[in-house]
């Protein structure tokens, strides 16, 4: 009994109910008889398909944030930033794979430490000020930084007061 190796694809065949669903096809080539034969199984594999769109997608939301996403290992190495938040790296003279500054350290080691969320860390970026939000992530060695900019409510906040300083 001689047999070659295993052969395995994806296809996207049609059901007798003419609904469509991908198939995993794996054949092998066997001996049998005095003669070679192939052998083939057919296994559904949609849901496993769909599953891995569905991990696909959830990995690009971080990604395609317009604001600022960092994580950020307990021992202050950078595990990921988004396009949004390079800029700050590049202003911090760092990148993944490199440890944050000190104030960013600290900060990350507060949130391990009280292993609660903390709102309202302001981060400036030359003329923009970001809120982040530090989150611990549970069972885990990281916390994840969400950013928001908050620039032009601070300007509002400080014509406000400006304005009722003066009308005093």
């Amino acid at each position: 009994s001689e047999s070659k190796t295993l052969q395995l694809c994806e296809i996207r065949l049609k059901g007798k109910n003419g609904k469509e669903f991908y198939a995993q096809l794996a054949s092998i080539m066997v001996w049998y008889s005095s003669c070679f034969s192939y052998r083939t199984s057919i296994i559904d594999v949609t849901e496993r398909k769909r599953m891995e769109e569905e991990i696909k997608n959830i990995a690009k939301f971080p990604a395609e944030n317009p604001n600022p996403v960092l994580r950020i290992a307990q021992d202050g190495t950078i595990l990921y930033a988004n396009s949004s938040g390079t800029p700050l790296l590049r202003n911090w003279n760092c990148k993944v794979g490199q440890c944050v500054p000190d104030f960013l350290l600290q900060l990350v080691a507060d949130a391990f430490s009280a292993r609660s969320i903390k709102k309202g860390v302001e981060i400036t970026y030359r003329d923009q000020i970001y809120s982040f939000t530090i989150v611990p992530v549970a069972d885990t060695a990281y916390v994840n930084l969400y950013g928001e900019d908050i620039t032009d409510r601070k300007r509002i906040e400080e014509e406000i007061r400006h304005l009722a300083l003066h009308d005093s």
